[in-house]
């Protein structure tokens, strides 16, 4: 009962933050984490997708516009800032009273490592890495692993099956007791496998995906096979 109030409370303090967010103007996906202690200042210019992870004490200034595609993960202590002092400004020194704009936008299934600085103007491609305590001042490619000042290596292109948070995020444990009676019940009437299309017919909500890891999590005698889509029952 303790993990069920536990994993109760997550969840809706999870939903509560994600939906004054959108009430203040931002565009959120389904399946958004945002943890304790994230700063979004000028939330309107923010757009997020779905199946993102946002960590622990994230500040960004979305004034100039920032965009979390599809899948992405975003460690902890990280900062993302969208607009820069005008250094060029010839009457003011350290800098001038205007400020600049520039867009940021982490595409698809980008990994964000701990303590990371995010300038303005940076586009980190499609299933890049940055590692941890790294400030990135320039775009990155899709699958660079890039750390201190330096890509390190180039990541193989190659399908993308599950975003990582379409399957770990948190959940209702309403929906997962309402779920393991009907995947039980499924497997009462029928083989020792079922399929992943089968589970979503009796199941239709969205996290799913969610609800079989969560499943199999919790009963050891389910297993998931990820790679060919279907649960296996072992007795």
């Amino acid at each position: 009962m303790g993990k069920f109030i536990s994993n109760a409370i997550k969840y809706y303090k999870n939903n509560r933050r994600v939906n004054k967010l959108r009430r203040q103007g931002a565009t959120i996906g389904r399946n958004v984490v945002i943890s304790d202690n994230c700063t979004f200042d000028n939330p309107q210019k923010l757009k997020i997708g779905d199946n993102v992870y946002i960590g622990n004490n994230f500040y960004s200034n979305c004034i100039g516009g920032l965009t979390i595609e599809t899948g992405s993960i975003i460690s902890y202590n990280c900062t993302i800032m969208t607009y820069n002092h005008d250094y060029n400004e010839e009457l003011f020194m350290p800098y001038g009273l205007a400020n600049v704009y520039r867009e940021v936008i982490i595409k698809k299934h980008v990994w964000i490592g701990i303590n990371v600085s995010i300038n303005s103007g940076v586009i980190i491609g499609e299933n890049a890495i940055i590692g941890m305590g790294t400030t990135v001042p320039k775009s990155i490619p899709d699958g660079s692993i890039y750390a201190g000042s330096r890509i390190i290596k180039e990541r193989e292109e190659k399908e993308v099956k599950y975003d990582l948070l379409a399957v770990r995020a948190p959940y209702n444990p309403f929906h997962l007791s309402k779920f393991s009676r009907k995947i039980k019940k499924l497997f009462n009437n029928s083989k020792k496998e079922v399929t992943f299309s089968k589970i979503k017919e009796i199941y239709k909500d969205f996290d799913c995906l969610s609800m079989i890891y969560r499943f199999c999590e919790n009963n050891p005698n389910y297993t998931a096979d990820w790679k060919n889509e279907y649960v296996k029952y072992s007795k």
